[in-house]
């Protein structure tokens, strides 16, 4: 194992072994890699978490490439008539979380898809 440390702004990732779909296995070694964590935000084991996110159950509805498409709404209107309101609002939720420091520009979308859906479809109060 290589112990050497790493420059500032990197940590150290260990080594695995990658198998291809053909079956053909690659050893890469242990190398330093940009920190985009912040510290002690990491799972703790103390409880589920946010969960697994299922791939695709946005995207069936048209919801893909978010930061290139500006215009999704309707999309994400397909997906509160499937899923309801509150179950797409945690998804959106869910992924802007997780991609608030690898990838800003669609956290933010995600961020105003998940406001958008809320305004417009979440609990409205009796008058």
């Amino acid at each position: 194992m290589n112990t050497r440390r790493c420059p500032r702004g990197t940590i150290r990732r260990n080594s695995y072994t990658r198998s291809s779909a053909s079956g053909k296995s690659t050893r890469v070694p242990s190398s330093c890699i940009k920190d985009v964590g912040l510290p002690g935000k990491g799972f703790q084991g103390k409880g589920p978490g946010i969960g697994t996110l299922e791939k695709g159950d946005l995207s069936k509805f048209g919801y893909e490439h978010v930061a290139a498409r500006p215009h999704h709404h309707a999309a994400l209107t397909k997906a509160v008539q499937e899923y309801g309101w509150l179950t797409v609002f945690r998804k959106l939720n869910a992924i802007y979380v997780l991609t608030k420091n690898t990838s800003p520009a669609s956290s933010a979308v995600f961020f105003r898809d998940r406001n958008w859906v809320k305004r417009t479809f979440g609990i409205r109060q009796k008058e």
